[in-house]
């Protein structure tokens, strides 16, 4: 049988001879071709961002001690006779039989609390008004929502609850919750370098606006093309100004909000709630001098929120850069009950003999997290596995034991939860195979997950946060 010739293209006559039903096909068909086109561009640019950018070295990661001050008063855990080795934890009896199997977590011995908080407050949730946060900080290995989207979403199935939660005043775009944000050009957004120590934002990124001829805006778009479903009917922002200013807020173009601020010294919440999750937000803010976004969280009035906070390039949070009272102020009003703290991927390339500088500066971070949150549960999660190119072939780093014993000693010191992200993976060599699998899991940069890769970690992360939360359930159910 003689196959039919299709044609792809159409002289003009043809195209105006067409009846009016095929000539608005054949124009859907064109509109749509370019919108995927579009699309796919969009998508490329975003995967870019995963790309790790090379850094020079880091001061805070070598080993200058003496550009630390009060090392030895403040960091005890440096002394070698305080050093807890991977292999002692797993041997320790009191250790063993808190460990279902190695992929799960570890506990401090002497943490009997765990996350006795977090798991309360999941479980009130139910015919309640209640809200219940994870904040999940790393580095670029969660850019564009990587694991947390999927731990979002395992959480979220299990608690309820709707939206991405806490996001940062910036670009945005988030596919598996339908939306992207964009804003104007009269928007400064300041790093918590360029904030030197006046960081304000528990997501330690700032939004700048000052007087001007035109309002600074971020809009909120719902992504039609993906039938979105929905997602979150509540929106909250945060803010500080200098001077009298004006906040204005529409839904598809029609007022919806307006109000007038006195100046202001500290962080100031919004709140806004939506019948349904709104099409096309615009907030808009006007200034007599300046005005400062320090973040804003779209999601449901109930439910489990985990909030994605990627910093790249660094490794861990820098609470300690930033203005202590502000910080507090926002979690007291987001009220965090667990911190993962997903760090690493920037210290492995530089090769110190004892990283006491790290060593120090994480310590440092978590003490303050418990400043802040006493009763919020944290869990560091140890580096994942990396390559690098040694004589042609590519190796795992051989450093990587080395930091995860660090962050898993911080873990047992601070009475933390700690998950072996590295022995999940496979151990050593794993990034190698989980690049070469079908379909590939890491990235060929061999530092970064991909989309699979991502996918999977959170959808595991999931599973033994959610049974360590059941199993701690149970527990106090029979001890009533």
């Amino acid at each position: 049988m003689q196959r039919p010739e299709f044609r792809t293209t159409f002289s003009e006559d043809e195209i105006a001879c067409m009846k009016p039903v095929r000539a608005f096909l054949f124009l859907v068909s064109v509109l749509s071709l370019l919108f995927l086109v579009s699309f796919y561009r969009l998508k490329r640019s975003q995967e870019q961002l995963h790309v790790p950018i090379s850094q020079a070295p880091i001061e805070a990661l070598l080993n200058d001690e003496d550009s630390i001050p009060e090392f030895q008063e403040l960091d005890s855990i440096a002394h070698s006779d305080s050093l807890l080795l991977l292999s002692d934890v797993l041997e320790a009896d009191s250790v063993k039989a808190e460990i279902i199997s190695f992929d799960d977590l570890i506990f401090a011995p002497t943490d009997s609390v765990r996350f006795t908080a977090l798991t309360e407050r999941l479980h009130s949730l139910p015919g309640t008004k209640q809200q219940v946060r994870i904040f999940y900080y790393g580095d670029s290995q969660i850019e564009g929502d990587h694991i947390t989207s999927a731990l979002r979403k395992s959480f979220q199935a299990r608690y309820g609850g709707k939206g991405p939660g806490l996001i940062a005043p910036d670009q945005y775009y988030n596919p598996p919750h339908q939306l992207i944000m964009t804003l104007s050009d009269n928007w400064q957004n300041l790093t918590i370098k360029e904030m030197r120590g006046e960081n304000r934002s528990i997501v330690f990124r700032n939004a700048l606006t000052v007087s001007g001829d035109e309002p600074a805006w971020f809009r909120i778009n719902r992504l039609r093309f993906l039938d979105p479903q929905a997602d979150y009917n509540q929106l909250r922002f945060f803010l500080y100004c200098s001077d009298n200013s004006r906040v204005e807020l529409s839904n598809s173009a029609q007022p919806v909000f307006q109000t007038q601020i006195d100046t202001i010294d500290q962080v100031q919440e919004f709140k806004m709630s939506f019948n349904e999750t709104p099409d096309d937000l615009k907030l808009s803010f006007s200034t007599n001098d300046s005005l400062w976004v320090t973040g804003l969280s779209l999601e449901s009035e109930t439910g489990v929120f985990v909030d994605n906070i990627a910093l790249r390039g660094l490794s861990y949070p820098p609470f300690s850069s930033s203005d202590r009272a502000s910080l507090k102020q926002m979690s007291d009003k987001l009220q965090p009950s667990l911190f993962i703290l997903h760090f690493g991927v920037n210290v492995v390339p530089y090769f110190s003999e004892n990283y006491k500088a790290f060593r120090y500066q994480l310590n440092r971070q978590i003490n303050l997290i418990r400043q802040l949150r006493p009763d919020a549960s944290i869990l560091i999660i140890g580096v994942s596995d990396m390559a690098h190119r040694v004589e042609g072939e590519f190796v795992s780093y051989e450093n990587i034991n080395q930091i995860k014993q660090i962050q898993l000693e911080l873990a047992m010191k601070n009475g933390c939860a700690f998950w072996d992200l590295e022995n999940y993976m496979g151990g050593p060599g794993s990034m190698i195979r989980w690049v070469n699998t079908e379909p590939p899991l890491g990235r060929k940069d061999y530092i970064h997950f991909s989309a699979a890769g991502a996918e999977q970690v959170g959808r595991e992360l999931a599973r033994i946060l959610i049974n360590e939360i059941e199993y701690s359930q149970l527990t106090a159910w029979k001890n009533n």
